[in-house]
């Protein structure tokens, strides 16, 4: 996703950048528990199949803050253009991943 621009509000800013954040960690969580999932299947490996299971609150919690994050950006700094789009396409994708 490309970047949203730069913003007059340092504290638009700031959140944008925590959302990014956010996201990216989400992603990096997700790609580890499906590589874990992935393995465990391979190798019949039940407990490690047992704690991606349990790792998926992790995820599920990671998208309760996105969503959390996103509304807080929409009600606080009515974004238009790109940084609208960007703060969309966040959402969408939390609930994607």
């Amino acid at each position: 996703m490309k970047s949203p621009s730069l913003h007059i509000s340092q504290r638009f800013n700031e959140t944008m950048s925590i959302l990014r954040e956010e996201i990216s960690r989400m992603a990096e969580q997700v790609g580890a528990n499906v590589d874990r999932a992935v393995g465990g299947l391979l190798h019949l490996d039940l407990e490690q199949c047992n704690q991606v299971i349990a790792d998926d609150t992790d995820v599920d919690d990671a998208q309760m803050r996105i969503d959390r994050l996103v509304m807080e950006i929409l009600l606080r700094f009515h974004p238009v253009a790109i940084d609208l789009r960007y703060v969309i396409s966040a959402i969408r994708v939390a609930g994607n991943l």
